[in-house]
């Protein structure tokens, strides 16, 4: 892995800012939107806390034994920046382009046939 230019965390803090204010901006009367909206504060959270660690500590660390071992908010911040991508998928799920509409007519008339 390459070293993290000084502009990469600033563009995230704004993605992240970003991504606040979209969910701050929803419907709080929908239930189910407001169930994935407090998992979504919750694991950007939780990102924050892991990178904070991996800044504190660096990549690498010493285990028990005093080896060098692979800082385990590395994998833990892999997951859940996963995480926030299915919770952001399914709070904002991606609009059909009119293309998209048209091929899809286009495939169920072709399969549908059969």
């Amino acid at each position: 892995m390459g070293a993290r230019k000084q502009g990469e965390s600033s563009a995230g803090a704004a993605r992240t800012a970003d991504l606040r204010a979209r969910i701050e901006a929803l419907d709080p009367d929908n239930e189910g939107d407001e169930l994935l909206r407090e998992q979504v504060l919750q694991t950007l959270d939780l990102i924050a806390a892991l990178e904070a660690d991996v800044k504190d500590k660096g990549v690498s660390i010493l285990n028990a034994r005093g080896a060098v071992a692979v800082n385990p908010s590395i994998p833990a911040l892999a997951g859940q920046r996963k995480l926030l991508a299915i919770l952001v998928g399914r709070l904002f799920p991606p609009q059909d382009t009119p293309g998209q509409r048209q091929a899809r007519a286009a495939a169920n008339a072709r399969w549908g046939r059969r």
